[in-house]
């Protein structure tokens, strides 16, 4: 999935908490932002590989070859799914709130990238010299996700 997507799961998940008074929502976006931050991996494996530090070209990789080098690290593989896990139980004991705000992101990432539809329909453009391949679909749960943030931090 694209960065919106990565962002709007978790921040929304976690601004139906904060309408029920259990997180606030400086954590809400704090939720987002690692949601997206997780895929720095990403930019990373183009580093350490390929000695490439051009953010654009790694971008572009990333959504041209998806994933066919190796650009994921463990954390989006099982191993990682299990330090992950093992380190969000020690952080319940530390801080429950950071730990759920970490819960979200984490795990709606993780399904967000294995989410495998057959809808092979995309937006399909470039922009700055960035390359974009936008399923339809991810726009759809895009502008619902919006729309249901906007309805929840205005009420």
């Amino acid at each position: 999935m694209y960065p919106q997507t990565n962002f709007l799961v978790p921040f929304v998940l976690a601004e139906l908490l904060v309408k029920f008074g259990l997180l606030n929502h400086n954590l809400a976006l704090l939720a987002g932002i690692v949601g997206v931050f997780i895929d720095i991996d990403h930019y990373l494996h183009r580093i350490i590989i390929h000695r490439d530090f051009n953010l654009k070209s790694a971008w572009n990789k990333a959504i041209t070859q998806h994933d066919i080098h190796g650009e994921r690290t463990f954390i989006h593989h099982r191993s990682g799914l299990a330090i992950v896990t093992g380190l969000l139980l020690l952080l319940v004991f530390i801080n429950w709130n950071l730990s759920l705000v970490l819960f979200f992101a984490y795990y709606s990432h993780l399904l967000l990238d294995n989410l495998h539809l057959r809808i092979k329909k995309r937006w399909k453009f470039k922009e700055g010299g960035l390359v974009f391949r936008i399923p339809f679909y991810e726009i759809g749960v895009d502008l619902v996700l919006i729309i249901f943030s906007l309805l929840l931090l205005n009420s």
